[in-house]
């Protein structure tokens, strides 16, 4: 049902409800000046205490009374919202990336919380038992006020942008620029429900008993405002209001919603509603980035013969009785021998779009330009009608490529379509209409070909009609597409690190800045050491498909990182934003920051050292398994483990169903296999955890899915050491272990299961810091010369040390010289040995 809002369309902020003339001005009871922009306030239910936060980067507190506040605190950042419970009692804040909690009598906090990014809104129960929070971390966390450890986190798409919760704190609602809004109850991070609106979810209010759900959406001019009941995700009702939805509010009992819109207009809505019956469909819209109905010859194509037969080819020609009908129009391509009915054999032929067309032809809103340019496009897709009739043994690809070279007529080309045999008589046949997805090309200028392959030849050939591609345009995004640097490598040593962002929006992408910095394993920061972040503000603006690579040679020293550095595993995490961020939001930010794992140690075994059962196949060190074949191994080779906390790091990516995949370890090469265990209870990171994801029952091998995070290849770790079979008690391997062979296998089990495991990186790293053995003295013992022969006489001893730690080191020798009386001895660099006799 579409409501029909009680139309308060009043220009700007003015609410006129009086019958008749204008209201009366208002003095303020008091007002406060505090200094900088005043982002957010809130109000106690009866009225008595205010808070408010600003970009001063302080939380206030004030009590009606007075101006003076009662209190005032200093955050990390600038405070962009405040919540206040019911009585007064408590008031929460989210500034910087920190979520606060503060007791109404004092201004130092309760407690706080680093969420790790920009905290966008907080929201707190009647009580003030609980508190919601929503953060550019891509999560929603709830916390209870007695502990800044979140009782749950849950990782959406995106940025969570907006947080509310009920009166009694049993559910929380959440809105996410992933475009989507969740439902939660309070005793789960599992949403009770979400919607995809197909736009950012800017605003989100839930009403104090938590039945209904309003959310405000909208960007770039579009703008919907919907209400939920809390038991369904189907919206009770939508709204399109023109323009964006900035916020959205809702009465206790949820009977009326209000929403303010970009269009300067105040909405009320009554629950029920009233009006249509049903909600319209919109139709999809698209952006054209090329079309050929063939029926002017203004487009020519690149035509490339790869062997000597250049008999065939692809030639517009006129629809006739004998071939078939056009699909539109009168005419299409062909692809055959010019003045026959068939094609030859022994030939390889395609026809490309061209490097540069006008996108609309003799439309007036383009010239030319790059052809097929998907620089900023985002669900972009190829279409086209055919007909072919190929002899066996003969075939026609459709591809794609990013890197074409007319002039070399060569290019890196994926395979999207294949088609082989015939689909009927021409005459009698229907075209066939295709349409193939071209987001994998998304952010590029892209080529699109037609490759006949011909064996054997006779067929009729391949008729081609109404080729398009279409697809929509970003006009504010940046990604960034690369981040390199070392990722398993030695501890305690500088690695330079590269970030490579680019504009993908029609739009000039304008103070672009680039953050970066790790952490540990439980999230404490340890580069860069004085500051939040290392960053870097580009010194031009990004044009569609412009990239910029910052790096120690753009960007100096400060992108250098891992001196002092311990061994362990490490989360190195990158971002992009900018200036304008809140007010023109990036159209796509699940691709403006990237979280890669760092494993710093000594590398014990290799990803080129394994070996796999004819179910597992290796492509230059990846190795996949398909659960379809049935239940094998990939085996590494037996290695001496001589660091004793050995830690197994896989990374992979996943699609298990009934099947799955378990590691296990070994001593020796002939030993029993032990399964890889759950390191400490206590510690967060295991093997087969996803970092972030929650979990009701801890797994216990690979199986369902590894996407997370807007990504399926995850890296996994675990420590060996901790395995009951083999380990000291104390997260180390036993002493008798150390120096000794050991063995690892990933096991793939599968009951009559379906899809794959892909593994990337297979490695065993050495994270013990240090340690250091004699590995052999030579000669054990040498004769002296008698004393009686006053010759002076030289032994050397070479004595080997063996470097047992995962960091650079030196080994300090003692040695003892017992020597007769009236004998003297001198070292190498000609100092008396300390203590030897004189």
């Amino acid at each position: 049902m579409r409501p029909r809002p009680f139309l308060l369309l009043l220009a700007g902020v003015a609410l006129a409800l009086m019958a008749a003339g204008e209201a009366d001005a208002k003095e303020p009871e008091w007002s406060y000046y505090a200094g900088d922009v005043v982002h957010s306030v809130a109000i106690s239910a009866d009225g008595e205490y205010i808070a408010a936060g600003s970009q001063d980067e302080k939380v206030y507190f004030f009590d009606k009374d007075s101006s003076t506040p009662l209190w005032s605190y200093t955050t990390d950042g600038y405070v962009e919202s405040v919540a206040i419970s019911a009585d007064g009692e408590y008031i929460a804040a989210g500034s910087g990336d920190s979520v606060y909690l503060f007791g109404k009598d004092s201004s130092t906090p309760l407690w706080s919380y680093n969420a790790g990014d920009f905290v966008s809104s907080v929201a707190i129960s009647a009580d003030g038992e609980y508190i919601a929070a929503a953060s550019w971390d891509n999560k929603v966390y709830l916390f209870d006020k007695d502990s800044s450890t979140p009782l749950w986190s849950y990782t959406t798409g995106s940025y969570a942008w907006s947080a509310s919760i009920s009166a009694d704190g049993e559910y929380i609602v959440a809105g996410s620029l992933d475009q989507k809004v969740y439902l939660f109850n309070k005793d789960s991070s599992t949403p009770l429900w979400s919607y995809d609106t197909e736009d950012y979810s800017s605003s989100i209010a839930i009403s104090a008993d938590g039945e209904y759900i309003t959310a405000g959406i909208g960007y770039d001019g579009e703008g919907e405002v919907y209400l939920f009941d809390k038991d369904s995700s189907t919206p009770l009702w939508n709204y399109d209001t023109g323009n964006e939805v900035h916020s959205v509010a809702i009465s206790a009992d949820g009977e009326y919603i209000a929403a303010g819109s970009d269009d300067g207009r105040v909405y009320l809505f009554a629950k029920t509603g009233g009006g249509d019956d049903c909600v319209e469909a919109e139709e999809q819209t698209y952006t054209g980035f090329f079309s050929d109905d063939f029926e002017n010859d203004n487009i020519t194509y690149t035509q490339i013969h790869r062997t000597s037969n250049s008999d065939n080819g692809f030639y517009r020609v006129v629809a006739s009785s004998s071939t078939s009908s056009a699909y539109s129009g009168q005419c299409f391509y062909r692809y055959y021998e010019a003045g026959t009915d068939s094609y030859t054999s022994d030939a390889d032929d395609s026809m490309i779009t061209p490097d540069s067309c006008d996108r609309d032809g003799s439309g007036n809103n383009f010239t030319e330009d790059i052809c097929v340019d998907l620089r900023a496009s985002y669900g972009g897709k190829l279409t086209y009608a055919i007909k072919w009739d190929l002899a066996n043994g003969d075939r026609m690809e459709v591809r794609a490529a990013t890197d074409f070279d007319s002039t070399q007529s060569d290019g890196t080309w994926t395979t999207l379509r294949t088609y082989e045999g015939s689909n009927g008589g021409w005459s009698s046949s229907d075209w066939v209409e295709e349409e193939i997805s071209l987001s994998a090309f998304d952010g590029y200028q892209t080529w699109i070909d037609f490759r006949v392959v011909s064996n054997v030849g006779g067929g009729r050939g391949v008729l081609l009609d109404d080729l398009m591609v279409v697809g929509n345009e970003y006009v504010n995004n940046i990604a960034i597409t690369d981040v390199t640097t070392d990722r398993f490598t030695a501890a305690n040593t500088e690695h330079d690190l590269s970030i490579t962002v680019k504009g993908i929006g029609t739009e000039p992408q304008q103070d672009v800045t680039v953050y970066a910095r790790i952490t540990d394993m439980d999230g404490a920061r340890v580069w860069p050491s004085s500051s939040d972040w290392t960053f870097y503000t580009l010194p031009m603006g990004l044009n569609k498909g412009d990239t910029f690579t910052i790096d120690p040679q753009t960007a100096g020293a400060s992108w250098n990182w891992g001196w002092g550095l311990d061994p362990g595993v490490y989360s190195l995490y990158v971002k992009a934003e900018r200036s304008n961020e809140l007010m023109l939001p990036d159209e796509n930010p699940t691709d403006n920051a990237v979280r890669l794992t760092l494993v710093l140690g000594a590398t014990l075994l290799s990803g080129d050292d394994w070996s796999g059962d004819w179910d597992w196949s290796d492509n230059e060190g990846v190795w996949s398994w398909d659960s379809n074949s049935g239940s094998d191994d990939l085996r590494s080779e037996s290695f001496d483990i001589w660091n004793s906390k050995p830690f197994l790091v896989v990374e992979s990516s996943f699609e298990l169903t009934n099947a799955y995949v378990q590691a296990q370890v070994r001593v020796s090469s002939s030993g029993a296999w032990h399964d890889v265990e759950w390191r400490n209870p206590s510690q967060t990171y295991t093997l087969y955890a996803i970092p972030g994801a929650e979990y009701t029952n801890l797994p216990d091998s690979w199986t369902g899915s590894s996407y997370f995070d807007n990504r399926s290849r995850q890296t996994f770790y675990a420590d060996l050491g901790a395995v009951e079979q083999i380990s000291d008690g104390n997260g180390k391997l036993q002493e008798q272990y150390i120096g000794g062979p050991i063995q690892v296998r990933l096991r793939g089990v599968s009951s009559d299961g379906s899809g794959s495991f892909t593994g990337y990186n297979l490695l065993v790293m050495g994270l013990g810091s240090s340690g250091m053995d004699v590995k052999s003295i030579s000669p054990t013992t040498q004769n002296a010369e008698p004393s009686s022969q006053l010759i002076p006489a030289e032994r050397t001893y070479t004595v080997k040390l063996r470097n047992l730690g995962a960091i650079s080191d030196s080994g300090v020798v003692d040695f003892t010289i017992t020597a007769p009386e009236n004998s003297f001895v001198t070292l190498e660099s000609g100092s008396y040995c300390q203590g030897c006799p004189d």
